[in-house]
């Protein structure tokens, strides 16, 4: 949990030569069914991560897309790990490019 950015940063070569598909979760920053915040500090660590997990995979030529809970994949364009009433699922795809 939380080591996400870490691993792919490890991964990089692999991701640049092999081209792999890689799955990983990134959770919101709210939990509960009341959706509560993180605190702040909290919220800024996750999103810092998921930017560089972004900016990670898109320079290594991949194109990531949102999992639903149906197994439907929506590319996105950029993480929203902070608005409860758009929360999708916290499942995530990335595909290379080329």
């Amino acid at each position: 949990e939380g080591a996400e950015l870490q691993v792919l940063r490890g991964l990089s070569e692999t991701l640049r030569r092999h081209h792999p598909p890689v799955l990983f979760e990134l959770l919101p920053n709210y939990y509960g069914h009341e959706r509560s915040m993180q605190p702040p500090e909290m919220q800024a660590h996750n999103n810092e991560a998921a930017n560089g997990i972004l900016e990670l995979l898109t320079n290594a030529g991949y194109r990531v897309s949102q999992i639903d809970p149906q197994g439907e994949e929506r590319e996105i364009e950029r993480f929203d790990l902070d608005t409860p009433e758009t929360y999708v699922s916290s499942d995530y795809i990335a595909h290379s490019i080329g």
